[in-house]
């Protein structure tokens, strides 16, 4: 499948996963220009969560991580992710920056943002099993609670077809 001159890739993700790009599409209805929002909102979380991750560790220590996370910026996989809007780049800092989050004392926004990349990504799930392993039942039941409300937004905005199509083609 083509969209002007670029080749789409198919759709491999979770249906959960399509109410970003949805509200990112109702800011920037065009394709390209959606793609400029895209690039624009991943840059800005990659960055922002390597500050962030730099400045909760603090000290020398985060200082350290703070000019190492300048490498990340020099790998070619870092360009050709953003170039290609691969949601990794932003799956993975979302998801540490809502373990961290639900873990702390906001465990509501780090639930949503944890229960988001869990559900549109899958792999961050590891993360859901690290709180549940260490007997945070608060965040646990914010994550489950964003989960549930994000898989039902997903289905009052799309349907049940996403859900069908995930489950008939993807997941074997």
């Amino acid at each position: 499948r083509r969209i002007g001159p670029l080749t789409v890739d198919s759709f491999h993700y979770p249906p959960q996963f399509l109410l970003l790009p949805a509200a990112v599409r109702a800011l920037a209805p065009d394709f390209f220009d959606t793609r400029r929002v895209w690039f624009g909102l991943q840059v800005i979380v990659l960055a922002g969560v390597m500050l962030r991750v730099a400045w909760w560790i603090g000290g020398e220590p985060g200082r350290r991580v703070a000019l190492a996370s300048l490498a990340v910026w020099a790998l070619p996989t870092t360009f050709v992710a953003l170039q290609t809007g691969n949601f990794q780049i932003t799956a993975i800092p979302m998801a540490l920056f809502g373990a961290q989050l639900a873990w702390s004392a906001r465990p509501v926004l780090g639930g949503g943002l944890l229960a988001y990349a869990a559900v549109g990504k899958i792999f961050p799930v590891m993360l859901v099993l690290h709180v549940i392993a260490t007997r945070r039942w608060r965040p646990v039941t914010w994550i489950a609670a964003w989960a549930l409300a994000l898989t039902a937004l997903t289905a009052l905005v799309f349907g049940l077809e996403p859900f069908i199509d995930f489950v008939r083609d993807e997941i074997p």
